[in-house]
C-alpha cells in the first residue's frame, strides 16, 4: 500500500476533484512542472495509467486508509456470525 506526503494528498484531492494540472499549481502556489513531476509520481506509486484511474485508485485507497471504527466478521462462538465493531 502506498504512502503518500500530506502535498501529495492535497494535490490528489484537487486533480481527483476536476482541476487541471494548472488550476492545481495555481491553488498550491506551485510551478505547473512540479505539479507535473508529483502527478507523475503519485499515478506511479498507484500504478494509474490515465486520469480516470487514477481517481478511481485515489478513492479505493482514500477508503482503505480513512480511520474510524472497523467491522470484522463474527467468529460463529454464539452470535450467528454477526459483525463485530472493533
Amino acid at each position: 500500500m502506498p504512502e503518500f506526503s500530506k502535498r501529495e494528498i492535497a494535490l490528489l484531492d484537487i486533480l481527483v476533484g476536476g482541476a487541471s494540472s494548472r488550476v492545481a499549481a495555481a491553488k498550491m502556489g506551485l510551478a505547473l512542472r512540479t505539479i507535473e513531476l508529483h502527478r507523475r509520481k503519485v499515478m506511479d506509486k498507484l500504478g494509474a495509467a490515465t486520469p480516470v484511474q487514477l481517481g478511481f485508485k485515489y478513492a479505493a485507497w482514500k477508503r482503505r486508509n480513512q480511520p474510524g471504527p472497523r467491522v470484522i466478521p463474527g467468529d460463529g462462538a454464539g452470535d450467528g456470525g454477526a459483525p463485530k465493531r472493533l
